[in-house]
């Protein structure tokens, strides 16, 4: 450029900058300097980025080569209840009771099944312990290699029905559940909190774990008008329980009376025996004790009819008391005894050797009423040493008064002693010295 040009490119900036800063400047400069090339064209349309594909799971154990040609891959894994990988569980590939192939899992829980033949199959991953997990899966296409996610539960659920030796279900009844593991296996016993059966009798106690690999579930089913009831279920793998684990539980019904004894005072009786009886529509005789608990008792049996209790308390027996009928899947609740003592049957003395032992004798008590006769034949402890005094309970006897009576003692080397009497409502015969005879 000749100095003309430059003083021309000068004295434009300048009026330019007078003028108005760059604009002026840019006026000045496009009056000397050479014409501006073209425009550019716009710039081509860039494409989108691809939306981020999902980055595939870390390659799964086993070797790499292609299945055989009627196999397809099923991949997966196989993850604990809280989401953390579970190593070192069976996969399994079963189509209905058939076993196809098996896999184990790699230290992040993950699989690869080689999988013969088409159609769906279920893979079931089965831990050393806990509950299991299934899936169905297939493939859709040769080349498809399906994922699957298989999350262990923590624990299995039991559930099952209360029913009566009618099959009618007991709602109500009080279910408990234990564990325990086979002897020398390293088990312990676990119990579940209990539950409470519906209305239609069914329960279920989520839950439940085997803990060990062998071992048995024990169901106890209990309720207030029934007899208890046990269902077990044995396990000798613990890796294949199904869920849910399934029982049922009968009870036998039951003709129950709860009720307590106490003294004519109305103070209650420390403790003691009743002895009770069952007077059945047939006219049968059902016998059986009931222990108390302090003054408090429960009877429980199997048959219907009119109870006649006779309590007896620190030794001394007291006079039957009919308290009601029994009636099977009933409860009599809040009965009140109250203990009278009985007079005794009879009373009399043996008369023998001195220092004979009379400690312990069989008795024989036949009695007979109404043209009917029973026999009962007892071991006899009563004999007060040295003098020899005896008397014979009145809950030796539970038949209807008057009645005649024969007892008979044995005492070994000695002619048996008999003495007949007549048994009657509160009194006691007195059948005075019996006296001993060698044989």
């Amino acid at each position: 450029m000749g100095l003309t040009g430059a003083r021309g490119v000068i004295a434009g900036a300048v009026l330019g900058l007078a003028a108005g800063g760059a604009a002026g400047f840019l006026a000045g400069r496009a009056a000397t300097a050479p014409p501006p090339s073209p425009a550019p064209a716009d710039p081509a349309p860039v494409a989108p980025a691809p939306a981020p594909r999902p980055e595939p799971p870390p390659s799964p154990p086993g070797p790499s080569a292609a299945p055989p040609a009627d196999h397809w891959i099923a991949r997966g894994a196989v993850k604990r209840a809280d989401g953390t990988p579970f190593s070192g569980a069976r996969v399994e590939a079963a189509r209905g009771e058939e076993s196809l192939a098996e896999a184990s899992c790699d230290k992040e829980g993950k699989f690869l099944v080689a999988v013969p033949g088409a159609g769906p199959v279920r893979l079931i991953a089965r831990p050393r312990r806990g509950s299991l997990a299934e899936a169905e899966v297939e493939a859709k296409g040769p080349d498809e290699r399906p994922a699957i996610l298989l999350a262990l539960r923590d624990s299995g659920t039991l559930a099952g029905e209360v029913v009566d030796d009618s099959g009618q279900p007991v709602a109500g009844a009080t279910v408990e559940v234990t564990w325990r593991g086979a002897s020398g296996g390293g088990g312990g016993s676990q119990a579940e909190p209990p539950r409470t059966t519906s209305e239609e009798g069914t329960f279920e106690v989520p839950g439940v774990r085997a803990r060990d690999a062998r071992g048995t579930f024990t169901v106890r089913a209990t309720h207030p008008a029934h007899f208890d009831g046990w269902a077990t279920i044995p396990v000798d793998d613990a890796d294949r329980l199904p869920d849910p684990l399934e029982c049922l539980v009968t009870l036998r019904q039951a003709s129950v009376l709860r009720g307590t004894v106490v003294r004519e005072d109305g103070t209650p009786v420390p403790g003691g025996y009743l002895l009770a009886r069952v007077l059945t529509p047939d006219g049968s005789r059902d016998y059986f004790r009931a222990d108390l608990r302090g003054s408090t008792f429960e009877v429980k049996t199997a048959v219907e009819g009119t109870l006649v209790v006779t309590p007896s308390v620190e030794g001394a027996t007291g006079l039957p008391v009919e308290v009601g009928t029994l009636a099977l899947g009933k409860v009599l609740e809040q009965v009140r005894v109250v203990f009278r003592p009985a007079p005794p049957l009879a009373r009399g003395r043996i008369v023998g050797p001195d220092g004979l032992d009379l400690s312990v004798l069989p008795m024989r008590l036949e009695t007979t009423t109404g043209g009917k006769s029973s026999v009962a034949e007892l071991v006899f402890r009563g004999v007060t040493p040295v003098t020899g005094e005896f008397a014979i309970p009145r809950e030796f006897y539970d038949g209807e008064c008057p009645a005649e009576a024969v007892l008979a003692f044995g005492v070994p080397g000695f002619k048996p002693l008999e003495a007949k009497f007549k048994i009657e409502k509160d009194k006691t015969a007195d059948l005075g010295e019996l006296v001993l005879e060698r044989e």
